[in-house]
């Protein structure tokens, strides 16, 4: 009975009803505030390009669970349910298909929760770092999120962890402590920018058109004829010719290339000689694709002559650098005291057979040393 007058008395007396009111009113008000700070969580719905540094990202995509759906460049899509679960879906650079799974859902309140003012996801994620002695650092990350006035997304990742003291490790079981003092704790932060900002992405480069079967038969025959260190760097057709830039090691096998290219019936100009590099020999030959050269029509750059005259003439003449073209050359040899050309000339002959004729054009005396201009042709 005093229990129903008591109930009766705080209802209809009203100087008691006015001294337990503030205990309602604080009641009622805490619900509102409560609901009040939960609704500053603004909603995350949007899209977003995802960007950052690899660590931070790292823990980021993990939270997310989305490790395997997205990476650098890629494009979030965000859309809130009315009970604070945010649904993902991912676009990788470059692919117009959204990736889904029901793994990306981060359902409220288990997933994601508003603490002041950001989405908070849920459970914080094993990470670590490196400090500024290069000591890995172990221990946790919280994400967070939320939306910037400008459209864009903010991302805080607070990690806190410190160094570890192994007390046992067999293969991938291991058993660590903390190392009192090595306690850190950071806060880093990542603006993923709104998708729609962000100028698109140039087009790809137009796929390159299919090589000609003209161009194509010989660029396989010049490959085919080239010494098997030389390399074909680059090969241009231009109508009936091509430009063929052509790569040796050392100058044999330069010569060698001329040789074999000729061998090969292969008819050739020469645009570039041959030149040193620093650690190779380049050339550019025009090739004619018209016909076939004929064996006694090689013209050889002069690249090819001085390498001939270098290797079987005479080492005790003195011989200059060649001069001409198209097949006809010239060279001075000076021959030592009381000497005539006639023995140079004769090496020639007999070990150089890429010279069909060699003769001399004229010779004169300069002190006692024989000064012979000899003519060289290859057709």
């Amino acid at each position: 009975m005093a229990q129903t007058k008591s109930a009766w008395s705080v209802i209809t007396v009203a100087g008691k009803v006015r001294r337990r009111l503030p205990i309602v009113w604080c009641l009622l008000l805490g619900v509102q505030m409560s609901s009040a700070w939960a609704a500053r969580c603004v909603p995350l719905d949007g899209e977003y390009r995802v960007e950052g540094e690899i660590s931070t990202l790292d823990d980021v995509l993990t939270a997310l669970q989305a490790r395997a759906s997205a990476s650098s460049g890629s494009v979030i899509r965000l859309r809130s349910d009315a009970d604070g679960s945010l649904h993902l879906w991912f676009q990788h650079r470059g692919e117009a298909m959204w990736r889904s799974a029901s793994d990306q859902v981060l359902r409220a309140p288990d997933a994601i929760e508003c603490v002041d003012g950001w989405w908070q996801v849920l459970p914080a994620v094993r990470a670590s770092r490196k400090n500024e002695q290069s000591v890995y650092l172990q221990g946790q990350s919280q994400l967070a999120l939320a939306a910037a006035s400008n459209g864009n997304l903010q991302l805080r990742v607070h990690f806190s962890g410190s160094e570890r003291a192994n007390l046992f490790s067999y293969e991938s079981a291991r058993v660590s402590l903390p190392i009192p003092g090595s306690g850190v704790a950071m806060t880093e932060r990542l603006i993923w920018r709104d998708n729609r900002s962000i100028a698109p992405d140039p087009p790809p480069p137009p796929a390159p058109a299919p090589e000609p079967a003209a161009a194509r038969d010989l660029r396989t025959k010049v490959q085919a004829a080239l010494p098997p260190t030389a390399t074909l760097r680059q090969f241009t057709m231009r109508e009936k010719q091509a430009d063929a830039h052509i790569y040796t090691r050392n100058s044999k096998e330069m010569a060698s290339v001329e040789d074999r290219l000729h061998a090969a019936g292969i008819l050739y100009q020469v645009i570039s000689e041959p030149l040193w590099s620093g650690n190779g020999w380049l050339t550019t030959l025009r090739i004619d694709a018209a016909g076939a050269a004929s064996p006694s029509a090689w013209s050889p750059s002069l690249f090819r002559v001085a390498f001939a005259l270098d290797s079987y003439g005479d080492p005790a003449f003195a011989t200059g650098r060649p001069t001409g073209a198209a097949g006809q050359y010239r060279v001075i040899v000076r021959s030592p005291e009381g000497r005539t050309a006639d023995h140079y000339l004769a090496r020639l002959r007999a070990n150089a057979p890429m010279f069909r004729q060699i003769e001399v054009v004229s010779e004169h005396f300069e002190g006692k040393s024989r000064v012979v201009e000899v003519g060289l042709r290859t057709h």
